[in-house]
């Protein structure tokens, strides 16, 4: 007998929830019933011909699962809360940002270079190519959790701050590329609560975390002392002296035949990306 479709409804009209929204019916067997949002604003508007409701006429019967899709971590946290105070009970709620099981739907996010990273795994196995992996530039961990599961038998070493851009860092960017949008980047920009709360949130959605090892503050001052060979690297820092940190520090411990991803090599908004690249 096959397995029937998942009834589903979508918490989050914003951006994050319509690329979700897609993600989850693409590769799930998933039928959105109802899209709501605390935003008032929102309802009576329509997204792929289903209505934006008031959270609160929400039938917990209607439905098998809901799916939050919000990104950051101090709001997805008060809306599993606000569902469990409305009779939702937890088994129906799935938290996106925190699910194994749903992880496929984040391909509609940059999906290019999901799957490069897919198809190089797939070319160092095949040539027996040695080394664990790292990325720089967690955020939430949503490029993080697929290195984790292409590569699941290789440690991941994730380094971030956790707690947004360094100052030095933006305003070196600031100074010497024209061309970055001045205050888009700042030390607040991706502190959106505790650094402990947002790595417990990036290990939850981890497929193998027992093989991923955490290196919070600024690098590479975070990898001091770290020895190892790498046979893939994901830069994502964004800015011009972290990347050129980056590509420094790891160049000397790539295993022959191994892939640096440089994110925002050639982004027209964001030039230390390039300019590192290019320095190097």
């Amino acid at each position: 007998m096959n397995k029937r479709s998942i009834k589903a409804v979508i918490f989050g009209a914003g951006h994050y929830g319509k690329i979700l929204m897609r993600g989850l019916q693409k590769y799930y067997d998933v039928t959105i019933k109802t899209i709501c949002d605390n935003d008032d604003t929102k309802w009576g508007e329509y997204i792929e011909d289903i209505q934006v409701t008031n959270p609160h006429e929400l039938l917990c019967d209607d439905f098998d699962k809901i799916f939050i899709c919000i990104r950051k971590g101090n709001q997805f946290r008060a809306v599993e809360a606000q569902l469990m105070e409305m009779g939702i009970s937890k088994e129906k709620i799935v938290i996106m940002q925190r699910s194994t099981e749903y992880q496929n739907a984040f391909l509609e996010f940059d999906f290019a270079r999901k799957n490069w990273i897919r198809c190089f795994a797939d070319y160092t196995r095949q040539i027996g190519l040695k080394g664990n992996v790292a990325e720089c530039g967690v955020y939430y961990g949503e490029t993080a959790m697929f290195i984790n599961k292409y590569w699941k038998d290789k440690v991941l070493y994730l380094c971030d701050t956790f707690e947004g851009f360094v100052d030095q860092d933006v305003m070196k960017e600031e100074s010497d590329f024209d061309a970055f949008k001045a205050g888009s980047f700042t030390y607040s920009s991706f502190k959106v609560e505790s650094p402990e709360l947002i790595i417990d949130t990036v290990k939850a959605r981890m497929l193998y975390p027992q093989n991923v090892k955490v290196y919070q503050g600024r690098f590479p001052d975070s990898v001091c002392g770290l020895e190892d060979k790498f046979s893939f690297v994901n830069l994502d820092m964004d800015l011009y002296q972290p990347q050129l940190d980056g590509l420094r520090f790891f160049w000397d411990k790539m295993e022959g035949g191994g892939g640096n991803f440089i994110t925002r090599l050639f982004s027209s908004g964001i030039t230390g990306g390039e300019s590192s690249g290019c320095r190097f």
